[in-house]
Order: C-alpha cells, then structure tokens, then sequence
C-alpha cells in the first residue's frame, strides 16, 4: 500500500505537466509516467513473487527482481518502437525517461522502507546511480531494438540478448548496492554511461557520414 501511495503522490503532479508541456516534451513527460507505473507494477509482481519463493530477500533481489524489472521496462520502448517507428533520438529520450520514472519511485520506496537510516553519501550514490542506471539499462534495450526492427532474423536472439546484457548489469549493481562497496555502483554506472554514449554518438556520426555518401 506504501508503494501506491507514493506513486499517486509522485505522479499526479506531474501528470499535471501534460496539460502545459506540448509535443515532444509532452510525450517525453508521459513516458515518465510510464516509469512511474512500470516501478508500481513491478513493485507489486515482485512482492508476490518473493512471498511464492523459498529464498532470502538479498538472493532475490539480485537475482529475481533484475529479471522482473528489466522485462517490464522494456514492454513500453518495445511498443513504441515496433508500433511509432521513431527515429533513434526519439528512442532514447524515451528510454531514458521509462528508465528514470522507474528510479525515482524506486528511490522514494527504498529510503523510507528501509530499517536503517542510510547516510549521506549513501543516499546521494542511491540516487545518482540509481537514477542512471536505470534510464542506461533501458536505452542498452532500445537501441538494440531499433536494430532488430530493421532486421527481423534476430528479432528472438536480439532480444533475448538486449534483455540478458540488461538484466546482468542490473543483477551485478543490486549484489554491489548491499555491500559496503555500494559507492562503486555509481562509478561504474558513469563509466557504463559514457561508454555507451561515445558509441551510439559514434554510431550515429557513421550512419550520418554514410547518408550523406
């Protein structure tokens, strides 16, 4: 019930943005919103499937609730791509704003359910690579979707791999997060972020320079 309370909380305001915002930052808002959701219905699968499952909540959160979140993340961009066809920028704007609505819920949900008090840091790490992570993870599934779509032979094998990178990055970021090394967690959710993005901004360039030829 502490779940969906933040979540009405969080989301009417900003569902109040839709009325103002128009086009592109519209959408993008919605999408948000979409994140918000997906986090609310994750949160709920999850907790029915851990109540089922004769195992410690750290085995399952590193190892089922990746699987969990990470397919459901990837519903809405899967639509969007395979029913819109937008072009790759508008792919991953909205990728990463699924993938930041999820964390901001999450966010809210895991500091005031926790037993512990976290610290400072603790709490600004959670965030910041909370945050990226998730909006990372999406955009990883996105662009390869956006990919898949032009070639349907690997529609089930580049999926399937898309979702795998995805839910094994997330598994190994929650088994960090309950650690004393949880600061690594946004180290190496920057570095994973600045990889990436050097190569679809890379990417995006040869495409351009081939267009052009």
């Amino acid at each position: 019930m502490d779940l969906i309370n933040y979540y009405i909380s969080i989301t009417i305001p900003i569902c109040l943005l839709l009325f103002v915002f128009k086009g592109r930052s519209r959408s993008t808002t919605l999408f948000l919103i979409i994140g918000l959701t997906t986090c609310l219905f994750c949160g709920e699968v999850s907790g029915l499937l851990f109540r089922k499952m004769d195992c410690s909540k750290r085995f399952f959160i590193a190892n089922i609730t990746p699987v969990v979140e990470e397919i459901f993340k990837a519903i809405p961009i899967f639509l969007y791509i395979f029913i819109f066809e937008p072009d790759m920028q508008n792919i991953l704007e909205k990728a990463l704003s699924i993938g930041i609505g999820f964390a901001i819920l999450e966010n809210v949900f895991t500091m005031y359910n926790e037993q512990t008090e976290f610290e400072l840091v603790h709490m600004i790490s959670q965030a910041c690579s909370g945050g990226l992570f998730h909006g990372f993870n999406t955009m990883i599934v996105g662009y390869g979707l956006s990919f898949i779509k032009k070639n349907r032979k690997l529609f089930v094998t580049g999926t399937v791999t898309m979702l795998s990178i995805a839910i094994t990055l997330h598994s190994v970021y929650n088994n960090l997060f309950q650690t004393q090394y949880f600061y690594v967690c946004l180290l190496i959710t920057l570095a994973l972020c600045v990889s990436v993005t050097l190569i679809i901004i890379n990417n995006n360039h040869l495409i351009t320079r081939g267009d052009k030829k």
